[in-house]
């Protein structure tokens, strides 16, 4: 077997209600630097109240920009179930 097959990972998961992210340039850049620095190449989820959002890490970390979740990834219509099921949490 490959090596590379064995190498074990290990992967760092943050608490996202450790932290207030608003969708700011800044923000979304020094998150994105962030996770670079700890785990490269990687991808920068974000769900918000208006949506998710998603692109990689170092695309974010150049630009400080983050493009929505594309629909060929997630229909619309699931992530408006998820969305809806997300923002159940913000009323409690």
């Amino acid at each position: 077997m490959s090596s590379a097959i064995n190498r074990a990972r290990t992967i760092s998961l943050s608490d996202a209600s450790a932290r207030e992210l608003s969708l700011n340039r800044e923000d979304i850049r020094e998150v994105a630097a962030a996770l670079l620095k700890r785990w490269d190449p990687s991808w920068l989820f974000v769900a918000t109240p208006d949506g998710f959002f998603c692109a990689p890490s170092s695309a974010v970390a150049e630009h400080g920009t983050i493009s929505r979740l594309s629909e060929n990834w997630v229909p619309v219509d699931r992530q408006k179930q998820y969305l809806d099921l997300l923002n159940e949490f913000e009323t409690r």
